[in-house]
């Protein structure tokens, strides 16, 4: 019987060894060995050294890279005790889409594309740090990134609290066709979806869209019969009112590895962290997903007349897990033309007798643009820059003779209306002469279109002028009138006459001439100017535009 723990030891006679009856050691003693007590002992191996992996991501991480201008974002990374061992670096995103990285570099910029150069498609994308030994030893770290998809799809330019926009309209409705299209309540800027695949922000291989370019055809609009389609149209705001821009986001995208519809944030747009749109500089909401709107104040309207450029630049933030916003690599920029008026369009509203409405043409701001650039937004010096436009215009002769551009209702110089025929005068398809009448009348429409309130007078009867240089000659002559037409923002207070220069010295029935031109000249001065004889206003209004 053995009890447990107890040792037993054997004699064995003629040899003097010793054998521990748990163990079977032999006893060396009495072969004058030393027992050292440590026979068959093994030395541990040492532990492996752990495999240290960290990856580092950019703030934000969130990247756009089909925005113009964007930049690659970096991916760093360390690799600890995995010097035997083999490392791996890839972007993922689940659907095949992948990017393999050198690991041995430690740090990489990642452009948001594949390994076949394709970009990757929205949603998330995963960044795999893998290293992995021959003893076995395996570790992973991940993190990710989010490939989303920015732009505006539709820009829309209004008043800020106050009235000050003002709509306009194109007037023809083809290059032979007048027919007068109200921009209405479209957003003057429209990256309408387009391809079989709709999205306003890629086109169908899944490229990105460029800027809708500005309109070029100030007479025809880029839409037919209603239909709205891709534009970039002006808009109009009276001098020094507040402006605002209403924007809305793109909510599609296309895959270019699939070339399917894909939505602007991926599959799980709630995923992506907050992002926020940012104009001109400044924040313009904490968050803004596929598809939303705001509205943004963008400061006053130009204090002069005359056709202006209103850049946007769009860019956007996201928030970080710092709890900080960071900026999106690239931007994207807008423009926006933008016509000053003097004041609110002092036009009559002919849509109940076969005219046009009382809303300004694009056609004519354009056409005047150049000369009204720099000219204080009143109507004194408005409408002086407009009178000197026709009278100096190389494509326009006085000719007391023509009753071209415009025609009336009821009898002559009585009449009970009177249109201008302003569309085809932009034209000059009637020729380059025209009368008096419808001199003032050109003035008059030009004017309202411009937010200045010019009454055609008409004076009379039955007169001989003194000396006047009419626009588009040099003589000077002495004319006998029936009667004679020009504007006035005042009834007859000051006038202002496109048809004929007058003579400013002491005599102007005698020579000699010192030319003077009648602008905002005091309405008695001018009637002494023009004549000797008694002449009156006998009709004064605003004229009809066609």
């Amino acid at each position: 019987m053995n009890p447990a723990g107890w040792t037993i030891l054997l004699v064995l006679t003629g040899c003097e060894a010793t054998k521990d009856a748990d163990t079977g050691a032999g006893n060396a003693a009495s072969d004058g060995i030393e027992d050292t007590g440590t026979a068959g002992a093994v030395t541990p191996e040492p532990e492996p050294e752990p495999i240290a992996l960290s990856l580092t991501l950019p703030l934000p991480a969130v990247l756009d890279p089909k925005l113009p201008g964007a930049t690659a974002v970096s991916v760093a990374w360390a690799l600890g005790g995995a010097e035997d061992c083999a490392a791996t670096l890839t972007i993922d995103n689940g659907i095949g889409q992948r990017r393999t990285l050198d690991p041995a570099a430690l740090e990489a910029e990642w452009d948001g594309r594949d390994d076949a150069g394709a970009f990757f498609d929205t949603g998330t994308a995963t960044v795999a740090l893998a290293a992995a030994c021959a003893d076995g030893r395996e570790a992973v770290e991940t993190g990710t990134l989010s490939v989303v998809r920015l732009g505006p799809a539709s820009i829309d330019l209004h008043g800020d609290e106050d009235d000050g926009a003002v709509a306009l309209a194109f007037h023809k409705r083809s290059l032979f066709e007048t027919a007068v299209s109200p921009v209405g309540d479209r957003a003057e800027y429209r990256q309408n979806p387009a391809g079989a695949l709709g999205s306003a922000l890629d086109t169908d291989d899944g490229l990105p869209r460029a800027p809708v370019p500005l309109w070029a055809d100030p007479d025809v609009p880029p839409w037919a019969d209603g239909e709205v389609s891709q534009h970039n149209v002006p808009g109009a705001f009276v001098a020094e009112t507040g402006m605002a821009v209403t924007v809305q986001m793109g909510e599609t995208a296309v895959s270019m590895a699939r070339s399917v519809a894909i939505g602007a944030w991926g599959p799980t747009p709630d995923a992506v962290p907050p992002i926020r749109t940012v104009l001109n500089g400044d924040p313009v909401d904490a968050a803004m997903g596929p598809g939303a709107a705001a509205t943004v104040p963008i400061g006053p309207a130009p204090a002069t007349m005359g056709r202006h450029i209103q850049t946007l630049a769009w860019s956007w933030e996201a928030l970080g897990t710092d709890g900080a916003w960071h900026p999106i690599p690239g931007a994207i920029e807008t423009q926006h033309v933008v016509y000053t008026l003097a004041g609110s369009p002092a036009l009559l509203d002919g849509t109940d007798v076969g005219k046009a409405p009382a809303i300004p043409w694009i056609g004519v701001l354009e056409n005047t643009a150049s000369i009204l650039e720099g000219v204080p937004a009143n109507a004194s010096d408005v409408l002086t820059a407009l009178r000197n436009h026709l009278f100096e215009h190389d494509y326009i002769v006085y000719d007391p003779g023509t009753g071209a551009y415009t025609d009336f209702e009821g009898p002559y110089m009585y009449w009970d209306n009177i249109t201008a025929q302003l569309s085809p005068f932009l034209d000059r398809g009637a020729g380059l002469s025209l009368y008096c009448h419808s001199m003032s009348c050109m003035l008059s429409a030009l004017a309202g279109n411009h937010g200045v309130f010019a009454e055609q007078l008409v004076l009379g009867i039955n007169f001989n002028t003194n000396h006047t240089r009419a626009a588009g000659t040099t003589e000077w002559r002495r004319w006998s009138f029936n009667s004679h037409s020009v504007v006035s923002p005042d009834d007859g207070g000051t006038i202002w006459d496109s048809s004929v220069a007058l003579d400013g010295d002491d005599d102007p029935y005698e020579e000699p001439i010192d030319e003077i031109m009648p602008v905002a000249m005091d309405g008695d001065e001018y009637m002494w100017r023009l004549t000797y004889d008694d002449i009156e206003i006998i009709n004064q209004g605003l004229c009809y535009i066609e």
